[in-house]
């Protein structure tokens, strides 16, 4: 098969447990990037938490962020794409959510906002060990969430609600899922602590076919023989799914490890908005 493109998850796939590019992956990436391979980082992070590790790489030229609400480029950062939530869906998330024990994350203009509350006692609000040093070097407090967020409503990338207790993040998930946001606002989440919204025309798949479709350097993808197609503002693009590392170079074999395990990689995307993972094994 002829790659042309490798999209790729971050946390828990590329980047190992303390969230840093390991040796063998850097040397995948830079193989692959070599042999004119379109390497596209596609996360949920905002692009100021972006490990150096992955924006130091030579070659990689964009990136999907916040969980596709932004696509920026490399070096840089430029915001080549950005959909922002509706206000009006903001002011409904904040109003369901409104309950104790419940905070937030926001991303406005690729930066992560936290309370400081949250900040003071991350592990009371379930995060783990591993994170805190992530979350500290990455969150600017703010000393109100929820006033901060209803300030930024017109402007804000993501918003995650945290939830450490399970009873109550299930019972905001049925309230969620009965007032039909899921129709007004992409979710997702990362964490059982977390629900992840951005706009509904989001996700990492739709900022991957953003690339795809908007970029001229990584358009020649389209042609190739598929094994996802991507639907995408009416034109149907093809992203080639990556499903063997002898496809490239057993080096590739890589990609995939963290944590003593292997993960798959976000290798391609489907149509109608539904992400096909596939692994690099």
């Amino acid at each position: 098969m002829d790659i042309r493109c490798i999209a790729l998850d971050l946390d828990r796939t590329t980047l190992n447990r303390e969230g840093r590019l390991s040796p063998g992956n850097r040397e995948a990436l830079e193989y692959a990037i070599s042999r004119g391979v379109a390497v596209v980082p596609a996360s949920g992070r905002a692009f100021t938490t972006l490990p150096q590790d992955i924006c130091d790489i030579p070659g990689i030229f964009y990136v999907v962020t916040s969980n596709g609400a932004a696509v920026c480029s490399l070096p840089g950062g430029e915001v080549l794409m950005r959909r922002c939530i509706p206000p009006q869906s903001v002011a409904k998330i904040m109003a369901l959510s409104d309950e104790p024990g419940v905070t937030y994350e926001a991303f406005v203009n690729g930066v992560a906002y936290a309370d400081t509350a949250y900040m003071a006692d991350p592990l009371g609000y379930g995060a783990s060990p591993e994170s805190l040093a992530y979350l500290f070097t990455t969150r600017r407090p703010a000393a109100n969430i929820r006033v901060f967020i209803e300030s930024h409503a017109y402007e804000l990338d993501s918003i995650d609600v945290i939830c450490w207790d399970q009873a109550k993040m299930e019972r905001l998930k049925r309230r969620f899922a009965f007032e039909n946001m899921d129709r007004e606002v992409y979710i997702t989440s990362s964490s059982h602590q977390r629900l992840e919204f951005s706009h509904l025309d989001t996700g990492k798949h739709v900022g991957v076919a953003w690339v795809l479709v908007a970029q001229p350097g990584v358009r020649a993808v389209r042609g190739v023989h598929t094994a996802a197609d991507v639907v995408l503002q009416g034109r149907r693009i093809v992203l080639q799914a990556v499903v063997a590392a002898h496809l490239l170079d057993s080096r590739l074999r890589y990609l995939g490890r963290s944590r003593g395990r292997t993960y798959g990689i976000a290798a391609a995307t489907a149509a109608a908005g539904r992400a096909l993972v596939c692994g690099i094994r």
